[in-house]
């Protein structure tokens, strides 16, 4: 489908901005007020048959959940568009599985978040499901104690389905470009290249499950940043658990988004050729452009 940012000043923005900052739960940000309704005009105008699948990536901390949020409201409060979110971290497989995963083929998959540490299968399922215009049984990850809730949460049928994930959309690398270790924790834990040949395998798979009617992707600054903004997350969560299970220290993320290191600097250098709209951010974590394409 193509995006465009005619719609930036429709007439069914009137009377929404005290909504959409109380769900942003920032300062008004004009430009983020643009781009979200811009995107909710250009999908509520789409021709193209329902249920329309449109994905949302980015760096971790990007932003790329709240504007999801955000986009899902303004779907269904200004445009009348029935819409449900699918989020990608949601599918983490069990932590039991995970070290499985870990015993059998390498111990670097016992952390969540790489290709391959998701349940792909039921992924599957339930996209297929929401695409053929039923509703469908999603699980619920608790990133805090980093497993899966044992309450599903139960998605109606909709005219939108929103996709968002750090790697949705993501394609594998070239198998030349995973020989030179990419940080300390390749160099010092992945010295034969099978951590990342195995993720880069697992993310052929997705290929199949990436397709999507519409793709957006945050472009962050820096790698720095996605540490930054990922901090930032991680006290969030630690402030609304009870006893903050298994949230993690400042140096426990730098060296957690470690494992994402590779493949979101992949994403920088080749998702902008092909996203239909691309969100430059700042260091300041503020819209700078948007290209729509």
């Amino acid at each position: 489908m193509k995006f465009t940012s005619q719609h930036a000043n429709s007439s069914k923005k009137t009377g929404f901005r005290s909504r959409f900052q109380a769900l942003s739960g920032k300062l008004f940000d004009e430009a983020l007020y643009d781009l979200v309704f811009s995107l909710a005009a250009s999908i509520a105008e789409s021709r193209q048959s329902v249920p329309l699948l449109i994905s949302i990536s980015g760096g971790q901390g990007s932003g790329k959940s709240t504007v999801t949020k955000l986009l899902a409201a303004v779907l269904v409060e200004c445009f009348s568009r029935s819409t449900v979110i699918l989020s990608l971290d949601d599918f983490y497989l069990q932590r039991s599985k995970r070290e499985r995963l870990a015993r059998k083929v390498h111990p670097l998959l016992v952390v969540r978040g790489v290709p391959g540490t998701h349940d792909l299968a039921l992924l599957a399922d339930v996209i297929a499901g929401l695409k053929s215009g039923s509703g469908a049984k999603v699980p619920q990850f608790d990133k805090a104690r980093d497993d899966r809730l044992p309450e599903v949460l139960s998605l109606p049928a909709a005219q939108v389905i929103l996709c968002e994930g750090w790697c949705w959309g993501a394609v594998p690398e070239p198998e030349s470009r995973l020989l030179a270790a990419t940080n300390e924790l390749e160099r010092n834990f992945d010295p034969d290249c099978v951590w990342r040949q195995f993720v880069n395998q697992q993310l052929a798979s997705y290929q199949s499950v990436f397709m999507a009617d519409g793709f957006i992707f945050f472009q962050v600054p820096s790698f720095e940043a996605v540490f930054r903004w990922r901090w930032q997350q991680e006290v969030e969560l630690a402030g609304s658990q009870t006893g903050g299970q298994r949230v993690m220290s400042e140096d426990e993320v730098r060296e957690f988004i470690s494992y994402y290191e590779r493949l979101t600097r992949w994403m920088l250098e080749e998702m902008p050729g092909r996203a239909d709209v691309i969100v430059h951010l700042n260091e300041h974590h503020r819209i700078q452009t948007t290209q729509y394409r």
